[in-house]
């Protein structure tokens, strides 16, 4: 138990995590921009850390130039799902959303993730095509964005670093499932500021 004082009521855990860190930690760096999302928004506690809490801006990798392929990237739609099953739902709606435009002259790539479930891999097989391209993962992603019509994908933090980066028109639909908040409040963030849809 912490013999720390705190002008509110602490949590067990924040408790537990205020102690290790004035007892372990000479500073704690937060990967983000203060004026996107604060540290406070989803720790409270923040307020302890002071001067002690630096913020070192988005950390990504730069932007690096798209692969030469055969489709004008202006004219591609790319979708990105993260890693998983989590992604199912979006990958499911984004081959739908292919099938009903692909009239339209886009084109669509869809990253499932390192490790695409089953479900995942049935549902991209039978949507493969001239118009729909598939793959599991992209190190280059802010380089595809930066040449791509619009990017669809959930709010991770490594993602809407690529996003900011690449600036690409997004959508963003954030997971939210099991009480997750960051990702909302994220996409939340950036619809407010005019930097994506959500």
């Amino acid at each position: 138990s912490s013999d720390l004082t705190y002008d509110y009521e602490l949590d067990g855990r924040t408790e537990r995590t205020l102690t290790a860190f004035d007892r372990y930690f000479d500073a704690v760096l937060v990967h983000g921009d203060p004026h996107l999302v604060r540290l406070d928004e989803s720790f409270p506690a923040a307020a302890h850390l002071a001067a002690r809490l630096h913020y070192t801006g988005i950390v990504a990798p730069p932007r690096s130039p798209p692969p030469a392929t055969g489709t004008p990237r202006s004219r591609e739609i790319v979708v990105s799902a993260g890693g998983g099953a989590v992604g199912e739902k979006l990958l499911a709606a984004a081959c739908a959303a292919h099938d009903r435009l692909a009239a339209k002259g886009y084109a669509w790539r869809l990253i499932g993730g390192l490790h695409p479930s089953p479900t995942v891999r049935g549902l991209l097989a039978a949507h493969s095509g001239d118009t729909l391209a598939i793959e599991d993962f992209r190190r280059d992603l802010a380089g595809l964005l930066a040449c791509s019509a619009l990017s669809i994908s959930q709010a991770g933090y490594n993602t809407v670093a690529d996003i900011l980066v690449a600036d690409v028109p997004a959508v963003l639909v954030p997971y939210a499932t099991g009480g997750e908040t960051e990702q909302s409040m994220r996409a939340e963030r950036l619809a407010a500021l005019g930097l994506a849809l959500c």
